[in-house]
């Protein structure tokens, strides 16, 4: 997943933890500034 800035990695990141279905949450998001629209927002 790309990502627009570092704020939308730590967010989608912190989300995936609060799960407790989650074992284990290994980051592959990739922060791209010129990324035209986030694939998600908040």
């Amino acid at each position: 997943m790309t990502v627009k800035n570092e704020e939308l990695r730590d967010r989608a990141l912190a989300l995936a933890a609060t799960d407790d279905r989650v074992r284990e949450v290994i980051d592959e998001i990739i922060v791209d500034h010129t990324v035209e629209g986030a694939p998600f927002e908040w």
